[in-house]
């Protein structure tokens, strides 16, 4: 994986197309969902990747290389209400950290994941917040344009 800018920082859910392989792999490889494949092309075309934060309804934050096994959980309201606390607990070790020289934020997720986020206080503090809207694939294309645009710019 490519050394990721510090100026960037992208909030993305967790994907219901997984690997199944069983025992743990880093939440990056086990999530196969489109915003997933957009993100390693781009890396293989050689575009320097942002810090990368992973939304999962089962989880909460995840980085990207933390371990995780198979599982199926969807993001409802009920799972919205749960994860409050967990978001809120895991704020300050795993977001915080990752925001110095942050200037431009994306989130790539849909409704309910991002209602998560906002019940949780999550996206009062992100520098340059951009919020993906649409469809997926609409969000997909944001996620490509902005990950392809300057740092920065």
């Amino acid at each position: 994986m490519s050394q990721p800018t510090s100026q960037r920082l992208l909030l993305i859910a967790c994907s219901k197309s997984k690997r199944t392989d069983p025992g743990l792999l880093p939440a990056r490889e086990r999530y196969t969902g489109g915003a997933y494949h957009t993100l390693n092309k781009a890396e293989r075309e050689g575009v320097t990747l942002p810090q990368v934060l992973i939304l999962s309804a089962e989880f909460g934050f995840l980085r990207p290389t933390d371990p995780i096994p198979a599982y199926d959980r969807t993001m409802t309201a009920q799972q919205v209400l749960e994860l409050e606390p967990v978001l809120r607990a895991q704020w300050a070790h795993i977001v915080v950290p990752l925001l110095p020289g942050v200037t431009s934020t994306l989130v790539v997720m849909g409704y309910t994941y991002r209602s998560a986020l906002i019940r949780a206080d999550a996206l009062l503090d992100l520098p340059g917040l951009v919020i993906a809207l649409g469809g997926l694939g609409r969000q997909r294309q944001q996620l490509k344009d902005w990950l392809r645009a300057t740092p920065g710019g």
